[in-house]
């Protein structure tokens, strides 16, 4: 969303009959990375929207908290 007007810049894709439970930017800004209830993580280009990976993650279910640290 553009704060200032409230228009929608940008949509990222999720899996399927799933639903994006958090999300973070990487410290460079270039991607986004979300986790999904369904037991995904999907990474995007931020600029873009353009899915770049999607990888299962264990123990999902237990999972509300996404950090992404700068040195990887």
């Amino acid at each position: 969303w553009e704060a200032s007007t409230g228009t929608l810049i940008r949509q990222f894709e999720a899996a399927p009959f799933s639903r994006t439970r958090t999300a973070a930017f990487f410290p460079d800004g270039r991607f986004v990375v979300g986790l999904h209830d369904r037991g995904r993580a999907t990474v995007w280009y931020a600029d873009s929207g353009v899915r770049v990976a999607s990888l299962e993650v264990s123990n999902w279910r237990y999972s509300d908290v996404l950090a992404i640290w700068p040195d990887g």
